[in-house]
């Protein structure tokens, strides 16, 4: 780990400093390309402009695609043989000439694989705290208990706070604020009673999230892992 350290700020800084502005403008150029156009949803020319702005999406979303590849690949076959940048480029091209399909469905496929995974086992490890939070309180706020709004309401927000998990994050923080001071209590800051209804669905989606963020950590290290053994085959 030291000496890999001491290679990334010593002689490999210019390699990785190339493909990291190479990654970082190709992901600019997909967003620019993204951006919402309301003009192509509106106006006589709609047929025409809508069908432009649906290619250009899809064209920078493949573009993005193929340069972080070539790039990643170029940085690891670079790791192999201490090549400069243009040079491991070079190489990777040849090898991804003839293997570009097998490299491109590799990596959507394990991508998308372990990006799932880890989604899944993040919404069940937050229904396991969840149970455990109701049985330790004594309560029902799980689906089957009383309040089934609430519930769904608490499972979408889990939803989506464990798919966005930083994100998931302040959310959490926000409605547990906005709650604790809208809902009535009284002078010694109690709720009536009425705890239940947030605390444990918050604290459950909160587990998620972490265990959403460490299982994508996880999950980075086999997709770098991944690529290097495919790299090696090809």
């Amino acid at each position: 780990i030291i000496r890999a350290v001491i290679n990334t700020v010593t002689t490999s800084t210019g390699t990785l400093a190339v493909s990291s502005l190479i990654a970082t403008v190709a992901e600019r150029l997909n967003r620019m390309l993204q951006e919402p156009c309301w003009k192509s949803w509106l106006g006589p020319a709609a047929c025409i402009t809508l069908p432009l702005q649906l290619f250009l999406c899809v064209f920078g979303q493949c573009l993005e695609t193929l340069i972080r590849m070539l790039t990643k690949f170029a940085v690891i076959l670079h790791v192999f043989t201490g090549l400069p940048f243009i040079g491991s480029a070079k190489k990777v091209f040849k090898i991804m000439s003839r293997h570009f399909k097998s490299g491109f469905v590799t990596e959507l496929t394990s991508q998308g694989v372990l990006n799932l995974g880890a989604y899944v086992f993040s919404i069940g490890i937050a229904f396991l705290a969840w149970a455990w939070l109701d049985d330790e309180f004594n309560c029902s706020t799980l689906p089957g208990g009383r309040d089934t709004t609430f519930v769904i309401a608490w499972i979408l927000l889990g939803l989506f706070n464990l798919w966005y998990p930083v994100l998931g994050l302040y959310l959490i923080i926000l409605i547990n604020r906005l709650i604790l001071q809208f809902l009535p209590g009284d002078e010694n800051g109690d709720q009536g009673g009425y705890q239940h209804i947030w605390v444990n669905p918050l604290a459950a989606i909160f587990i998620g999230c972490i265990s959403m963020m460490f299982f994508t950590y996880l999950a980075g290290i086999f997709l770098d892992t991944i690529d290097v053994l495919f790299l090696c085959f090809a």
